[in-house]
């Protein structure tokens, strides 16, 4: 197969950077691609969401234990719904503990040699599973970030090579004639390619020459990005961890205990107040919470959770809220026994122009950047990417190996506008809904909270939760 290059403008893959991701259309790209054993023990499959609401008519948040109104309780379903046709991939054997990167430790002038290098010793150690069954074939399943980036980096194909520390500073996506395109390093360096695929998040540079308003893609006169006037903090604690500091605590704390005790492994419990979310999920080794406020400014980078005068902030507001006693023992434990992020959450502006221009495509955040209320960042992402991978012409197929320049482009071209075609619809859907399920959610006037009311309780209560799994199923569908 031809080689593969991605490129990262981070000196490190930052995997421990974040919490859990939830899989559902993720899950079913991992079994096409032949990962299901290797995946499975490091997975949670989810089981049930639980809502409660936590502000009363007047709109004033009630002491913790008075809850005024709980949603109820639907179960997810267990046993996924869709399937993918497999991709085969030669790719390197689970057990090889080494990969290759390309990383530039002398400077923006390193040399190839220089950045070539071997890393060694990616973390192995699996999770054990005491649940019957694969939790691969679960609908959906939370992950770990720095588990699915360790196996995913495993798992390269043999002519895949990760370059760190590249920083792109121009996509060319009409090189040599339109035949190729082509992405410049910030130490001068030109690689030329069939395909350009920016799969670059929410900055993308290669959504600036897409979406630019130049013939040489080098001005984009339109924001790419809006805040949703939401931020949002994600930590992850080692059970063990919080396990033991809850028991050599000197005042018990019974409420918090009652609460962990009432929530399965693979449930999730969401507690929501005057516009404020508050999520815990019990997974196999970890606690997980998140907590998404109303916030008219977006917080800078100087408000991150290494800043003391945050954590007591986000800590107050939690308590002001009325939130139970247990997310402040969470939030006391994680900058020791966990990992904790605190950020504004944007997603793109709509596309006014193509995916795609000449040899260069989108793919991910770099095309729809979406809030994380119905759990698709991810899992879109995933799915484009598998979409492309079967919408492109095979490398080695005799009818394109001897097609020439025109021939192939033109392959190309249609199958560019057959994988838009097939994901953009959804992905820009899965986006609008989720902004409106999150304000819906997070209730901050009196008629939101009203709205919320009578939504959530219909969601998770008609047909014993019929229409939150509707829901799921909806958003979970393999449009590729």
């Amino acid at each position: 197969a031809p080689p593969v290059y991605l490129k990262k403008k981070h000196p490190a893959v930052k995997s421990q950077l974040g919490a859990a991701i939830g899989l559902t259309g993720g899950l079913a790209v991992m079994r096409s691609l032949g990962l299901a054993r290797e995946i499975d023990p490091y997975l949670t499959p989810m089981r049930s969401f639980k809502g409660s609401s936590l502000v009363g008519g007047g709109g004033a948040a009630e002491p913790e234990g008075k809850l005024t109104t709980s949603f109820g309780e639907a179960m997810i379903p267990e046993k996924a719904q869709f399937e993918l046709p497999p991709i085969l991939l030669d790719r390197r054997s689970s057990e090889s503990r080494n990969y290759e990167m390309f990383h530039d430790e002398g400077g923006a002038a390193a040399s190839d040699s220089q950045r070539r290098r071997t890393v060694h010793g990616i973390s192995r150690t699996a999770l054990s599973d005491d649940e019957s069954g694969p939790s691969s074939e679960a609908f959906m399943a939370m992950i770990t970030r720095e588990h699915l980036h360790a196996l995913l980096h495993r798992t390269l194909p043999l002519n895949v090579s990760l370059w760190l520390n590249c920083n792109v500073v121009h996509v060319e996506p009409f090189s040599y004639g339109g035949t190729s395109a082509s992405v410049t390093l910030s130490d001068g360096t030109r690689l030329t390619g069939d395909l350009v695929v920016g799969a670059d998040g929410i900055h993308s540079i290669v959504r600036r020459t897409v979406a630019s308003d130049d013939a040489d893609g080098r001005t984009l006169t339109t924001s790419q990005r809006r805040y949703t006037g939401i931020s949002g903090v994600y930590g992850l604690v080692v059970k063990h961890t919080f396990e033991l500091m809850m028991k050599c605590s000197l005042k018990k704390d019974e409420k918090a205990e009652a609460l962990l005790e009432s929530l399965p492994v693979g449930g999730l419990h969401e507690f929501e107040g005057k516009g404020a979310i508050a999520t815990v999920f019990n997974l196999k080794r970890h606690y997980m919470f998140v907590f998404f406020e109303a916030r008219e400014d977006p917080p800078t980078s100087d408000e991150n959770w290494t800043n003391p005068a945050v954590q007591e902030e986000i800590s107050s507001k939690i308590k002001a809220q009325g939130m139970p006693s247990l997310f402040e023992h969470l939030l006391r434990a994680a900058p020791d026994g966990g990992r904790v992020v605190h950020l504004g959450l944007y997603e793109s502006e709509p596309m006014r122009t193509s995916w795609s221009r000449g040899r260069a495509v989108l793919l991910g955040d770099s095309a729809h950047a979406t809030t994380p209320f119905l759990g698709q960042g991810a899992n879109q992402a995933m799915l484009d990417a598998w979409s492309l991978a079967f919408h492109l012409p095979p490398a080695n197929a005799s009818d394109y190996i001897c097609a020439d320049d025109d021939d192939l482009h033109h392959h190309i071209q249609k199958a560019l506008h057959r994988y838009e075609t097939a994901r953009s619809t959804h992905a820009t859907n899965i986006k609008s809904v989720s902004r409106m399920f999150g304000h819906i959610r997070l209730g901050i006037t009196s008629w939101d909270r009203c709205v919320r009311r009578c939504f959530m309780q219909t969601l998770l209560t008609c047909g014993r939760g019929c229409l939150f799994r509707q829901m799921l199923k909806w958003a979970s569908q393999l449009n590729v």
